[in-house]
């Protein structure tokens, strides 16, 4: 498979399902990195210098809220793309951010179909060429409606 250089973070409070989502992903061609917690992601995020960060609006870790708060704020300074999955009926106002960079997606319990289209749109990536990079569109200006 070609890989197309392009690195997603994957924070997901639910092991399982963040696993499913970086196979999938790694299926398309992506390099990934996963974190299980707020704290891992936030260290994953400084150290790892991802394309594109998928961020479970539940993710918790003790002061989970402001590590969560801390990676959203870091994504917006350094023009990084933040995919937030939230629950359906989640609308506490967590994540809620006014960005064109922010997407907030409903993710059930196998969020693949909820933001397959999107993680394609943000990297650039070509599916039916397996990971292979198109020239369609450039990654600054998605053609997907942000959050």
């Amino acid at each position: 498979m070609t890989r197309t250089g392009k690195m997603i973070l994957i924070a997901d409070h639910d092991r399982g399902r963040g696993e499913m989502l970086a196979a999938q992903c790694r299926d398309i061609g992506l390099t990934v990195e996963t974190a299980f917690n707020a704290a891992a992601a936030l260290t994953q995020f400084t150290f790892g210098q991802p394309d594109l960060v998928c961020l479970d609006g539940r993710l918790k870790c003790g002061s989970g809220d402001l590590l969560c708060e801390r990676i959203v704020a870091d994504c917006l300074r350094t023009s990084i793309p933040l995919i937030a999955m939230m629950e359906a009926g989640q609308s506490d106002g967590q994540l809620l951010v006014d960005d064109a960079r922010t997407y907030i997606v409903d993710a059930p319990s196998d969020p693949w179909d909820a933001v397959q289209a999107l993680i394609q749109e943000l990297l650039n990536v070509d599916a039916q060429s397996n990971g292979v990079e198109t020239s369609s569109s450039e990654v600054g200006e998605p053609s997907l409606v942000g959050g």
